[in-house]
């Protein structure tokens, strides 16, 4: 997904981006951030979410990112992969759709 990113010129990507609470504690970390649309892109694969502990973790964290206004775009490898063209299209549509508001 970085390749990705850096190859289309979007930007500026900051990669394992940590998201803090009023104390300073890390609730959880953005695979890439961009911090000025504040759209959080996830990358899934099918490894992580093995066990349904993990998978009911990963919802709870999405929800806190979008509670905390995070726009959140999840793709998984085979479409980062296979289908890089429709991975771009969705971002490039959502930056389009957050810089009217």
């Amino acid at each position: 997904m970085a390749r990705l990113l850096r190859t289309v010129g979007f930007g500026p990507w900051v990669p394992n981006h940590p998201v803090v609470d009023a104390s300073g504690a890390v609730r959880a970390e953005i695979d890439f951030a961009d911090l000025t649309l504040r759209i959080a892109i996830e990358v899934d694969g099918r490894a992580h979410h093995v066990d349904r502990r993990s998978f009911e973790r990963d919802r709870a964290r999405q929800n806190l990112l979008v509670s905390a206004g995070w726009t959140v775009l999840r793709f998984t490898w085979e479409q980062i992969v296979h289908d890089a063209a429709g991975v771009m299209q969705t971002i490039r549509a959502t930056q389009a759709l957050l810089l009217t508001r």
